[in-house]
């Protein structure tokens, strides 16, 4: 007889030996039993969790002549059971909706299922990744499948349910199937050694049962490529160096440097863990199941240790929560999961490793980053200001001899003239005031500064949330700057006037008012302006200034105040 492989060699052949599945199997024997079968079931789950398996144990019980009515399972001796495992008898028909999707396909089926049964009591259509048919393919089946004859059963199976039509999937009986757990694969992967006479160790099917993610058949898969490598004696070295993933030890040695900082630890380890041939994607998929172990015991949630099967280690992995705490772990996970699907689509997958590694070993945390920012602000702003406060000073002092001049020239005018002079001369002072009442807002807004540039942080922060980086990034370019008016103004260098212009278009505009609304509950006006614009207005209001002083002191007294 030809070799077959493990999974279909160890196919469940009654109820009992399914793996992982006991809430749907209790389901089904109940309705055999009851003689209450419905007309059409969808099995949905991931790959390799007994779809279709069940589904055949169950055609052939329904068929069986000399079912096990005791424990309902098919005797799996009689004629009919023997044609159905066989594929002799076509009173089963399996259909892979993958290769078989048209509306003529199924057309096909319509017009088979007027045809009694065989040989059997029952016509079983199971139908594999159903979600594979097209729209006419589903529309052609939906009819039949409704109200199909008395002796048609329909049995859907697919890995994506939520591709399938609600029209579908209300006319069934829906089963989800659940990813099997490590600890039921690795039992029946012990069973499968025993009977192959080969020794193992539980670790090394543990670590079989975890790279498998809940599916018994991957699991199968890998478990016999491992015998073939560890010829009869299964050791978890042998199984680690066949699958490509790190030792434990090595794993804990980058996690530890990661944590510390240690730039240079880290790559070594890395280094020294590529060297032995392991992975760089597979890598990262374990650095991240690694922290995500982390988190659980940090947050004291119960999980299964796949890392861990000594006390020695088991110690090890959660000394290593002490050292590290639940922010970090989470910012550690996102970014390896954001350098995971980079390196997925690269062909330099250990550089990007190398990158995330830096990455994480560099990263600050971000109420640092945070007031390194504020200061740096702050230091903007001041020198902003200064250049403005000088010229406050010259003003006041320019405005203080128009009065002695006034009082010296009030004997030789006319009284029409010196009244007019007189309101200018109020209206100097009251401009005297308004400077101070600046100096006294600048103070004040000095003293708002630290809240104001955590409201802009808020900002950023909602942009980013809101999936608009590009804003963000556009804006990091500018001088934020908060005026007396309740306007926030940002001004951007020459050479960044595309910036400038593109947050100035009404919807980039409109939507950071709404930002600046919702945070700060205040309507506060928004500018974008190159700094030309910015010197170009000082400039003009101090000409206005002169112009001013131009028209209250005479020609020669004006040129000495110059």
């Amino acid at each position: 007889m030809s070799y077959k492989a493990l999974y279909r060699e160890w196919r469940p052949q009654k109820f009992e030996e399914v793996v992982g599945q006991k809430h749907i199997i209790t389901t089904l024997i109940n309705q055999i039993t009851n003689k209450n079968i419905s007309h059409a079931y969808l099995f949905s789950g991931t790959r390799g969790t007994g779809k279709t398996t069940i589904a055949k144990l169950f055609a052939r019980t329904l068929n069986c002549v000399n079912m096990d009515k005791k424990n309902v399972n098919p005797c799996n001796s009689c004629e009919l059971c023997i044609g159905i495992m066989n594929e002799s008898i076509t009173d089963v028909i399996e259909i892979d909706a993958a290769s078989n999707n048209g509306v003529d396909h199924i057309r096909t089926i319509r017009e088979n299922v007027g045809y009694t049964p065989a040989r059997g009591k029952y016509k079983v259509y199971i139908i594999d990744e159903v979600h594979m048919l097209s729209i006419g393919a589903f529309n052609a089946l939906l009819k039949t499948l409704e109200e199909p004859p008395e002796h048609v059963i329909f049995i859907l199976a697919t890995t994506e349910p939520h591709k399938l039509p609600v029209t579908i999937i209300s006319r069934c009986q829906r089963f989800n199937f659940r990813p099997v757990k490590s600890e039921n694969i690795s039992k029946r992967l012990n069973e499968v050694c025993q009977s192959l006479k080969i020794e193992c160790e539980k670790k090394a099917l543990l670590t079989i049962a975890s790279n498998s993610k809940g599916s018994l058949r991957d699991a199968l898969s890998i478990l016999e490529q491992c015998i073939a490598f560890a010829d009869k004696q299964l050791t978890y070295e042998k199984v680690i160096e066949t699958l490509g993933i790190t030792n434990e030890l090595l794993l804990k040695e980058l996690v530890e440097a990661i944590i510390e900082k240690e730039v240079v630890l880290a790559l070594s380890s890395l280094h020294k863990t590529l060297s032995e041939g392991n992975d760089a994607n597979q890598l990262i998929k374990q650095l991240i199941d690694f922290f995500r172990g982390l988190l659980m015991a940090k947050l004291k949630v119960p999980q299964e240790i796949e890392y861990s099967e000594s006390a020695e280690n088991n110690q090890i992995f959660y000394n290593i929560t002490n050292e590290i705490d639940v922010d970090r772990i989470v910012k550690i996970m996102n970014i390896l999961a954001e350098y995971e699907s980079k390196a997925k689509y690269s062909t330099q997958a250990q550089i990007i490793l190398e990158i995330a590694i830096v990455t994480l070993c560099k990263e600050q945390s971000r109420n640092t980053v945070e007031e390194l920012e504020e200061r740096v602000k702050r230091l903007e702003e001041l020198k902003r200001r200064t250049p403005k406060d000088q010229r406050t000073r010259k003003s006041e002092v320019k405005e203080v001899a128009p009065a002695k001049v006034e009082s010296e020239k009030k004997q030789g005018e006319s009284e029409e003239i010196n009244t007019e002079k007189r309101n200018k001369d109020v209206k100097q002072k009251e401009n005297s005031n308004t400077h101070e009442n600046e100096r006294t807002k600048i103070n004040a807004e000095s003293i708002k500064r630290i809240e104001i540039d955590k409201v802009w942080g808020g900002v950023l922060d909602t942009i980013i949330r809101d999936k608009k980086a590009h804003l963000k990034a556009f804006l990091r370019e500018g001088k934020f700057q908060k005026r007396n008016d309740n306007r926030v103004v940002i001004e951007f260098k020459e050479g960044f006037g595309f910036h400038c212009a593109t947050l100035n278009k009404e919807e980039n505009k409109e939507y950071l008012l709404n930002v600046l609304y919702k945070i700060t509950g205040q309507q506060i006006g928004l500018s974008f302006i190159m700094e030309d614009e910015a010197s170009k207005r000082e400039m003009s209001s101090s000409k206005d200034v002169e112009k001013q002083l131009g028209e209250i002191l005479p020609t020669e007294i004006f040129e000495v105040l110059e």
